[in-house]
């Protein structure tokens, strides 16, 4: 990382927070990362050296592409351009580019949507020349001549390279400054002339000779910036594509599609994006980090993680079809539990809420995804949370209802009356599961002793299962209600729990 660079970092504004499509970003710097990777493999199949290529998310822009440790693409990523963003876009590209004009990088504004015709989102030499005078001469030079004029007053820089002062005459410059500053060494600038100096010949003339305006600086600009428009489906399509053939020339796990990858990709991706929301840096994406998804031999621990997402985006998206698009209360949305649905933790949940079935792990996989999720149950899930939205909360990961601190499950049985033998033998079924996979959901039972269901109605008696009756007799001692006969009833949500 050079020193212009880090310079730009602390002087420029972390957008996460107002990235309405961050995932968008995301997702366009994870398929130009796998696109230069693929270029590289293709140049040079068999001497490809293709872990000098890094993708650093959040840092002066969007996202950059270094190569060999050197910036080659910087990205401004737009979900809807707009007049207003797109100015600021080139602007800051404008200066970047004088800056490092010389190191041969391109500058890329990508977007999804816009209502700009093609050829207003290109640069023309007037508005280069406007974005020049206006940001770069009239702001950037003129706080260097300010800073080099007052040289000799001590109280100048010190007031004007403070950067929480309201009243700077600096405040374009000042964080550039500083961090040059740091990086020579020359922290005693606010009360030596002869530091002060130095800065003005180590730092201020290069910089000013730099920003110096150009005769060939528009046609230059011009060649290195391009804008490129790309929606959602064609980012997929396009990265699916690039890592089919990346799993042609690298080792990857036989059981992986490269749909499974893509997705498993944007999903580390997208947690990593996240992480950006409390905290002010950026991060790197490099080969590393892609063996790591399409090479770690735990297929079906990475797929389970993919599964537990896309439940938790089904059941956002379904809550919001059948409930809060028609919710006459949105004002008090926080205050609902349907509102919580982003930060559950989908692993514990999805466990807790199936009793009846065995905990996730790599032995049982197939169970896990053939029963634990399926359409019917999201659906009893989701009714469950409407019908009991201001009375139910997340405590752990059970769901409850305060009412009763009842646990809610998704166990779905049979009516009672119904003679079918069929749906006798579902609940008999379930019975059987419930006895079976008790040790493994010991601590649900041991905080609540009524379990709601949908239809399955019946008492369970710890006492009479076969492993309780092994237990050594001081465990049995330590806690004799719960080991020695407390009943956990399973009752039918819409029956037994009042609203």
């Amino acid at each position: 990382m050079i020193s212009e660079f880090d310079a730009l970092y602390e002087e420029t504004r972390n957008a996460v927070d107002s990235w309405l499509g961050y995932q968008y970003q995301g997702k366009y710097a994870l398929l130009r990362y796998l696109e230069c990777l693929v270029e590289e493999y293709e140049k040079n199949k068999e001497n490809s050296v293709v872990d000098n290529i890094k993708v650093c998310v959040e840092w002066i822009e969007d996202f950059i592409i270094f190569k060999d440790g050197k910036p080659a693409e910087i990205y401004q990523i737009k979900k809807d351009l707009n007049k207003k963003n797109r100015e600021e876009v080139i602007q800051n590209f404008v200066l970047q580019f004088k800056l490092l004009k010389k190191q041969n990088v391109r500058w890329v504004l990508g977007y999804s949507t816009t209502k700009l015709d093609a050829a207003s989102i290109y640069c023309t030499e007037t508005e280069f020349s406007n974005f020049y005078e206006n940001y770069i001469s009239h702001k950037w030079l003129r706080e260097i001549g300010l800073l080099e004029r007052n040289i000799k007053k001590n109280s100048y820089w010190h007031d004007n390279l403070n950067l929480r002062s309201s009243k700077s005459k600096c405040k374009t410059i000042r964080a550039y400054i500083r961090t040059q500053i740091d990086e020579f060494g020359h922290k005693d600038y606010k009360t030596d002339v002869i530091v002060r100096q130095k800065i003005r010949d180590e730092i201020l003339k290069p910089l000013k000779e730099k920003l110096k305006k150009e005769d060939d600086d528009y046609t230059q600009f011009n060649l290195l910036f391009v804008s490129e428009q790309l929606d959602l489906k064609s980012i997929n399509d396009r990265c699916t594509d690039k890592i089919k053939l990346l799993m042609q020339w690298s080792h990857k796990d036989e059981l992986l599609t490269a749909e499974e990858a893509v997705a498993l990709l944007l999903y580390d991706f997208g947690n990593k994006m996240e992480l950006l929301k409390n905290k002010k840096e950026m991060f790197k994406y490099e080969l590393s980090d892609l063996q790591k998804i399409i090479s770690n031999k735990s297929v079906s621990q990475r797929k389970w993680a993919l599964f537990l997402k896309d439940t938790q985006d089904e059941l956002l998206r379904l809550s919001n079809k059948k409930y809060c698009s028609k919710c006459s209360t949105s004002d008090n949305c926080t205050q609902c539990i349907l509102h919580t649905i982003p930060e559950w933790n989908m692993q514990e949940l999805i466990d807790n809420l199936n009793l009846d079935y065995p905990l996730y792990s790599e032995e049982n996989a197939i169970i896990s995804y053939r029963n634990k999720a399926t359409d019917q149950k999201l659906n009893m899930l989701l009714n469950v949370l409407n019908k009991f939205k201001n009375g139910i909360r997340i405590k752990g990961t059970d769901v409850l209802c305060d009412l009763d601190e009842a646990a809610l499950s998704v166990i779905l049985g049979s009516d009672e009356e119904d003679e079918d033998d069929t749906e006798e033998n579902v609940n008999g079924e379930i019975v059987l599961n419930l006895m079976e996979n008790y040790k493994a959901h010991q601590k649900v039972y041991r905080d609540h002793a009524v379990i709601l269901t949908k239809k399955f109605n019946y008492i369970l008696h710890p006492r009479n299962i076969d492993f309780l009756e092994d237990l050594p007799e001081s465990e049995i001692e330590e806690n004799p209600t719960f080991f020695s006969g407390r009943d956990v009833e399973f009752m039918h949500y819409g029956k037994k729990v009042k609203k």
